[in-house]
Order: structure tokens, then C-alpha cells, then sequence
């Protein structure tokens, strides 16, 4: 069972003291070429989970003193604990416990500190009411884990495409083992968030613990309590447009269902992709598209019964407000989180349809 306590890694000088650096890394494999002040450099030790490929240059360094760490070739930054949890597949409290299994000073001592620095950090509750500010700080302190990239992986999207929007992963709480998604309103306001479980149902149920609110007692979870799609309670994902703060719809807004179609659809070049986050458009939506300054309106939504039948309603919908709209009719293999480049444009070429609006007659 992997522990999800949660705990503070804003700042990790209450770890770093008890530990040998260069030991450190040297047990996890990482190459170092030298140490300038506070900072000790080499090869970046998860360049390949986030790239692919290994690191060529020793362009990655750790601060001695706080365990921060930064890639100048990614352009990333994130910590220790981060960095030793990815690598080794284990939550960040197991992360502390390997990293100190040598550390100076004792094990027992470090982990009594390591317990005075655990604290509530993350959303535990669905019912706690959504608080931008608090938000804003959780994930600034978060990261994109590696179930997560392997999530993204699935539909062939880049970790740095989801970061581009601020997308982490919280490493314990009610949210644990999800990808979160920020919302922005078109002023970039942080609204809400998208939280999508990175794990199959049969095994999120495993070992884990829900509460019972009629026995106010925690219980072990079925897949009866599984829900692909968390929201923070009061906030309702029909009022904002995904991706609409930055979307570039000079050349028309492409509609999608969820926020990987439309990081999906960004990553292939198509810069005009917002997301409803779900098979209807509302009227909210609508008008945060039209104050976009766009025209013309592509929709596509995944390819199996609900979504033609969503992609048809969206589309007649946007009909009344809008003078060009097209419906991109896909099969029901397809889906546009999964397509690349070269699928979307057949299918723009030979499965665009001009959607009209139809006349009522008294």
C-alpha cells in the first residue's frame, strides 16, 4: 500500500541538514561535475521520463540547502523528494524515509522532525469549499508525477503541454493520485480545477479509504465509490471555457469535450482549441466564445454514439449564435485525445460538415 500522508515540501531545510549531498545523489545514480556555492551540478536524473532520452549535458542542479532543483535544458524546476518518488514509484513521505535511510545524524531523530513538518497541506475533502488563494499555493508547491506522465503518455501528450496550462498531481489528500487541471476565467482568474484519475477503477479501490458520512467512520473503498472526474463542491465547470484565457481563435475556436482533447489539440498546432468539459455546451460557454472575437466554429467530439450525438446538439446550438459552424464528424474509433497531427487534418478535409441552422416554423 503506498503511504499517502501528506506532507510540507515547500521547503526541505529540516531534511537537507541530515543529509551528505553528494551521497545522495551518488545513490541514485546521478553523475556530478562540480559544486558552485550552494548549488551542486550534473546530469538531470528524470530527463528522460519527462523527454524521453538521456540528459547530454550537466545542465541540472540541486540547492544543498533547501533540496530545490532545476533543469536549464527543460526549463523545469521541482525538488529532491519530487525527483526520488518519481524515480523510484513511491509516495513523497516514502521518498523522505529512502532518502534518509544513510543520512547524518540518525534515522530515528530525522524522521521525529519529519514528522513535525507533516501538516494538512492538500485538499482533503470533497466538501471543503474551493479557496483560489490556498489553491494557487497547493499547486506552486505541487508537481506532475510520473503516474501522471504516464497517464498523458497514453495520448502521446508532452508533460510540458500540461504544464504550459499548470497541471500537477497531489501527492496525498481527497485528490491524491489525480491529474489537476487549474480552470481560468478568460481575465486568467483561477476559478476551479479538473481532477482526473490517473488510475484504473479496479485499481483506485485498492487499499484505500473513504468515509462513510452515515457511520462517520472511514471504510475501505469499492469501485462503487470510483469517480473518473472530481470538481471542488460550488464550482461548476459549465461556466468557464477550458483553455479560453490563452486559446487563439483568429482562425476559428475548435469545441472539444475534456482538457486532454484540447491539450491534445494544442499540442498538434491547433492553437484555437478550447474544451466544455463535457457533451453540452451552456449559454456562458457560448458567450465567452463570441467575446473571443471568433466567427467560425469547429466542433469535435469523440467519435462513439454520445459524442456524435453531443457533437450534432453542440453544433445546432452554436448555430444560433454564430455564422459559420462546422461538425467534424468522427468514427467511433476515433477520439481527439488520442489522434495525431496528420488524423486531424484527413479528417478536416474529408469529414467537415456545414452545420446550418434549422427553421422553426409557427
Amino acid at each position: 500500500m503506498t503511504d499517502d500522508r501528506p506532507i510540507d515540501l515547500h521547503d526541505l531545510c529540516w531534511l537537507m541538514r541530515d543529509v551528505d549531498p553528494e551521497a545522495l545523489l551518488s545513490r541514485l545514480g546521478v553523475k556530478t561535475t562540480k559544486l558552485r556555492g550552494d548549488e551542486l551540478w550534473g546530469f538531470c536524473p528524470d530527463h528522460q521520463l519527462f523527454t524521453g532520452h538521456e540528459p547530454s549535458h550537466d545542465k541540472w542542479s540541486m540547492n544543498t540547502v533547501n533540496g530545490k532543483t532545476k533543469c536549464l535544458t527543460e526549463g523545469r524546476g521541482s525538488n529532491i523528494v519530487r525527483i526520488v518518488a518519481r524515480l523510484k514509484g513511491i509516495s513523497p513521505y516514502e521518498a523522505v524515509q529512502w532518502i534518509l535511510d544513510d543520512a547524518v545524524g540518525g534515522f530515528r531523530s530525522s524522521l521525529n522532525r519529519l514528522s513535525q513538518a507533516m501538516n494538512k497541506f492538500f485538499p482533503d475533502d470533497e466538501i471543503s469549499s474551493f479557496d483560489s488563494e490556498r489553491f494557487q499555493k497547493q499547486i506552486n508547491e505541487a508537481d506532475l508525477e510520473a503516474s501522471s506522465v504516464s497517464f498523458l503518455a497514453e495520448c502521446n501528450i508532452r508533460p510540458e503541454i500540461a504544464q504550459r496550462f499548470g497541471c500537477v498531481e497531489f501527492p496525498a489528500g481527497y485528490y491524491a493520485r489525480r491529474l489537476i487541471f487549474p480552470i481560468r476565467s478568460l481575465k486568467e482568474e483561477l476559478v476551479g480545477f479538473v481532477a482526473t484519475s490517473v488510475e484504473k477503477k479496479e485499481d483506485w479501490a485498492k487499499d484505500r479509504l473513504v468515509p462513510d458520512r452515515d457511520l462517520g467512520v472511514l471504510r475501505k473503498a469499492t469501485e462503487d465509490d470510483f469517480k473518473k472526474v472530481l470538481y471542488p463542491k460550488g464550482f461548476s465547470v459549465s461556466s468557464y471555457l477550458i483553455g479560453g484565457h490563452d486559446a487563439d481563435v483568429s482562425k476559428g475556436a475548435f469545441v472539444n469535450e475534456g482538457t486532454r482533447d484540447m491539450m491534445k489539440l494544442r499540442q498538434e498546432g491547433f492553437i484555437g482549441s478550447v474544451a466544455v468539459g463535457g457533451s453540452s455546451i451552456s449559454e456562458s460557454q457560448i458567450e465567452q466564445i463570441a467575446s473571443l472575437g471568433t466567427k467560425r466554429i469547429i466542433v469535435m467530439m469523440d467519435g462513439d454514439p454520445a459524442g456524435q450525438r453531443a457533437t450534432q446538439s453542440i453544433a445546432e446550438k452554436c448555430c444560433v449564435f454564430f455564422p459559420e459552424v462546422y461538425a467534424v464528424r468522427l468514427n467511433k474509433t476515433q477520439d481527439p485525445k488520442k489522434m495525431m497531427k496528420g488524423e486531424f487534418l484527413h479528417v478536416l478535409k474529408n469529414n467537415l460538415e456545414r452545420v446550418k441552422m434549422k427553421r422553426k416554423f409557427a
